[in-house]
């Protein structure tokens, strides 16, 4: 609860469903100082935008202030790829050096899928499929983190191969 009574969370959430219905997630941030900041935010999808190359997807962001009032703002937003991956610290050796960077791929319909084979010109993926390179739209890390803002959906087996591996 904030120092006005409202409970940001329950706030957020109701203004959320209202607005786009079951499909938002609330991001919350604790920061150094011992503070908090959250908001929801719904993806709308990708966009075209003039002059900018690649993907750009737009989403909207709702902010609450200490009184419960909210703001919407749209945003469009362009991810970037990793370029390079550096364990800097792992003292109960936790990270698998072996584990390939790209492990997931999405295939045109959207969809993620994790790579169990990165073969020559094809991908094994946890479901069974193989995917073609020309078949491949994107490649992505591995936990998916990057993109968890993104308007994305897991193939269930391949979500399943993840969790138990």
């Amino acid at each position: 609860m904030s120092k006005t009574g409202i409970n940001r969370f329950e706030r957020l959430e109701e203004l959320a469903r209202e607005r786009w219905g079951e499909k938002w997630a609330i991001q919350q941030k604790h920061w150094a100082d011992g503070s908090t900041t959250e908001h929801a935010y719904h993806m709308r999808g990708l966009v075209d935008v003039e002059d900018v190359d690649g993907r750009v997807h737009e989403k909207e962001l709702l902010f609450l202030n200490d009184e419960g009032q909210h703001v919407v703002e749209r945003i469009q937003v362009q991810v970037g790829a990793t370029v390079d991956r550096e364990v800097v610290a792992d003292p109960y050796d936790l990270v698998d050096e072996s584990e390939p960077l790209w492990s997931w791929v999405k295939d045109r319909d959207d969809q993620w899928h994790r790579v169990v084979d990165d073969g020559n010109d094809e991908l094994t993926l946890a479901c069974g499929d193989v995917l073609e390179e020309a078949e491949i739209d994107q490649k992505t890390t591995g936990d998916l983190s990057a993109t968890d803002d993104l308007t994305v959906e897991k193939c269930e087996s391949c979500k399943q191969a993840d969790h138990d591996g």
